[in-house]
């Protein structure tokens, strides 16, 4: 039982799901709820901005044949990289995987200190073994293999081989829902996320 007086840590779910699943949009919902959303990827790319020390690591260890002219990191040319080779995507987690999780948990640990609901958007949150005991329910966005990886060709430019290599690189999606404590179905219209994550919302945070 709690101590009189004190308070009740706020819950911290993180979402997740495979690659095209459609995690930005239903975060995006979840913000529209008033829920702080703090997403690992948007984190990734913020720690690789020109002139960042990730950034700077990176071309250390991959060579400037990375970069676009004006700079910037070239994504579509690193992933084609290091989907081909293991051991240079472990490099790059090396790099990068620290610096995101720094970020984001100072964002994160400022929103609670404001009592704000606050989501972690974490898309390789099983394939990393992240252990963070903080972490308090587990939130998958499910959609069939086929409409992710259209997705993820219309989304990003890229050819449906290096698709298909990034979501096999991944745990499959049966393994991420066997694991979940709350499944969002993304096989629809965007509205039909809408109820589920009213659902999801007022299980985590209005039954505290």
């Amino acid at each position: 039982m709690a101590k009189s007086g004190s308070r009740t840590p706020s819950p911290v779910p993180v979402l997740t799901g495979s690659i095209g699943s459609g995690k930005t949009a239903v975060s995006d919902i979840f913000e529209s709820f008033g829920v702080v959303v703090i997403d690992s990827d948007k984190m990734a790319r913020t720690v690789v901005e020109p002139g960042t020390e990730g950034l700077r690591e990176v071309v250390l260890h991959f060579g400037e044949n990375v970069l676009t002219q004006d700079g910037h990191l070239n994504r579509k040319r690193l992933a084609e990289r290091i989907f081909c080779d293991p051991e240079e995507k472990e490099a790059l987690e090396r790099i990068l995987h620290p610096k995101i999780r720094e970020a984001s948990n100072s964002l994160r640990n400022e929103a609670l200190a404001r009592g704000e609901k606050v989501l972690l958007v974490i898309p390789l949150y099983f394939e990393t073994r992240i252990e963070d005991p903080s972490i308090t329910h587990i939130i998958v966005v499910s959609a069939p293999e086929k409409q992710c990886l259209e997705r993820v060709c219309l989304r990003d430019g890229i050819t449906p081989e290096l698709a298909q290599k990034i979501f096999n690189s991944q745990l499959p999606p049966s393994e991420k829902i066997a694991k979940a404590d709350f499944v969002i179905s993304n096989d629809s219209t965007l509205d039909s996320l809408v109820p589920q994550v009213r659902e999801v919302i007022a299980k985590i945070w209005e039954q505290e």
